[in-house]
């Protein structure tokens, strides 16, 4: 090993460089303050961040205005149902809730048929249930994550009550399978569900965008005749979704911001005490013929390299508590399941928040050693 070389200090000074590489390693909370804030809006994603296969119009209130409105376009759906989606269904809406990993409960609609054979139609040109999914009235199919979730298994009659409040189930209704998809996925058969939303569905399966295209432009068509009434697919309500999210955004932001701060303070001052008692050192490099530059790249890479080793261990942290966090609550329908672009994009500005002030700040002072004054 050359002398002069970065990997040389770190080598005759393990116990201190452990220290430092540890403090700047820190920086990896961000990837996991990331995980958990994008969690709730990658759990929506799983289920709605894809192509249309059907739309939705419902009156989103309870005016009689709007409620006539919705009866009125009810009539004339079919004036509105583009080439490869010429299915209409009246379908009931009940809310859901689920627990996150954050700990608080996020929501969503699940879809009450009316009966057995417009699930079956709708089952027929879907792809998010297996084929052999048969429904009878009053029964649901749960996703197995969703399941876990609520603690329910096959055979389990659900209404809501005091003691079970995690759906709005005024009837009773009996888990009849559940399957393993992705996502907090249900459905359901029963005739004392009313058929308050309208659905447009697809004609025949396929795995193309042109029905996605198709309904986008139905639903525009709707909006502008029926303006007061809703109208949604997946493309439209992913958008409001990420609307309601886009505050954790933020909040991940603020926290970068923080932990930056706080650690490039206390980074650069252990990094300016370690290097103050080498003051001799590199104004000896400089009498012995080293230029500037030669030592400013020795003490950047050292930095660079401590960092690197830092974040090589942060990131094994942050892998073994994914997994035990997945390991203890995976039984209970929590857990991560895609890594975080925005916590990865934080760890990499907090770092730079960190590392670029230590190195300016240190090269600044080396900058002033001489060995003249020794």
């Amino acid at each position: 090993m050359r002398p002069f070389a970065s990997l040389q200090y770190i080598a005759k000074n393990r116990v201190r460089c452990a220290v430092l590489a540890l403090m700047l390693g820190f920086t990896t909370i961000c990837f996991m303050a990331g995980m958990y804030i994008d969690h709730p809006l990658a759990t929506f994603e799983q289920l709605y961040d894809k192509p249309s296969d059907y739309l939705l119009v419902y009156a989103g209130s309870n005016s009689i205005e709007i409620i006539n409105q919705l009866n009125e376009f009810s009539e004339k759906a079919e004036d509105y149902c583009p080439e490869d989606a010429k299915t209409v269904l009246g379908v009931g809406s009940i809310y859901v809730s689920f627990k996150s990993i954050m700990g608080f409960d996020n929501s969503t609609n699940m879809y009450m048929f009316r009966s057995k054979e417009d699930f079956d139609e709708f089952n027929r040109v879907m792809t998010d249930l297996p084929d052999d999914v048969i429904l009878e009235d009053g029964e649901i199919v749960l996703s197995r994550t969703l399941a876990d979730n609520w603690g329910v298994k096959v055979g389990d009659v659900l209404q809501r009550s005091d003691d079970w409040n995690k759906s709005d189930f005024y009837v009773p209704v009996t888990v009849k399978t559940i399957v393993d998809i992705p996502g907090t996925v249900v459905y359901g058969v029963s005739q004392d569900y009313s058929g308050t939303q309208i659905m447009i569905l697809r004609s025949e399966i396929g795995d193309d965008n042109s029905v996605d295209s198709q309904l986008e432009e139905a639903a525009n068509r709707i909006r502008a005749d029926y303006p007061d009434i809703k109208v949604q697919t997946n493309g439209s309500w992913m958008t409001e979704i990420r609307n309601q999210f886009s505050m954790f955004r933020y909040i991940l932001m603020a926290i970068t911001v923080i932990i930056g701060l706080v650690l490039a303070v206390t980074v650069n001052a252990a990094f300016s005490a370690a290097y103050e008692k080498r003051k001799y050192e590199f104004s000896i490099y400089k009498a012995i013929g080293f230029s500037k530059s030669q030592i400013l790249s020795k003490v950047a890479g050292e930095v660079l390299l401590l960092d690197l080793i830092g974040l090589i261990v942060g990131i094994l942290i942050c892998v073994i508590v994914i997994l035990t966090v997945n390991y203890i609550l995976t039984p209970e329908g929590i857990f991560f399941f895609e890594v975080s672009q925005n916590g990865i994009l934080a760890t990499l500005v907090c770092n730079a928040m960190v590392v670029v002030p230590t190195i300016v700040f240190n090269l600044k002072r080396i900058k002033k050693y001489d060995v003249t004054v020794y």
